[in-house]
Formats: structure tokens, C-alpha cells, sequence
């Protein structure tokens, strides 16, 4: 079964999105649980997906104890791996 929420960890990337300038509402974030693909990569865990809705941008980050995929993300968008730097 997957499931789908929205976790303290997405909120907080929210706000780091909009303190770095960026338009949060820019950004999807999905995290997911029990999901086929995390099985078949071997994580029990979560899979975050971020996406930037202006660009179609997505890429996919595991989640869980001791993965950081918060700040990978974070340093992702400001590296302009999610397109351009349009920034709010």
C-alpha cells in the first residue's frame, strides 16, 4: 500500500525555499511510503519527489534516518538543477 504525507521535514523546506528567495508554490513535494519503486530500490523508507511546477523539473530523493535528502534538495534548486533561478 502507498501512502502519501506531508511530512515537518516538506514544510521546512518550504520555508528554506522561500528564505533563499524562491517561490514556494513553484515547488511539488511528494513523499511516499511502501511505493513499488522504493521496494525495488531496496529502501524502506520514503521516497520524496521534487518537482518545479514552472519547469517540469523533478527529481526523485530516498528519505529516512541518515538520508539528507532535505539539504540535497535544497542544494539542488540552488545549483539550478530544477532550471532556471527565477526567484520570487
Amino acid at each position: 500500500m502507498q501512502h502519501r504525507h506531508v511530512s515537518p521535514v516538506s514544510l521546512r523546506f518550504c520555508d528554506s525555499l522561500r528564505a533563499s528567495g524562491f517561490d514556494a508554490n513553484d515547488f511539488e513535494i511528494r513523499e511516499e511510503t511502501g511505493s513499488d519503486l522504493s521496494r525495488m530500490l531496496g529502501n524502506d523508507d520514503a521516497l520524496v519527489t521534487v518537482r518545479r511546477r514552472s519547469t517540469g523539473d523533478e527529481r526523485l530523493y530516498a528519505a529516512g534516518p541518515g538520508r539528507p535528502w532535505f539539504a540535497l534538495a535544497l542544494m539542488d534548486v540552488e545549483h539550478g538543477c530544477f532550471g532556471p533561478q527565477g526567484r520570487a
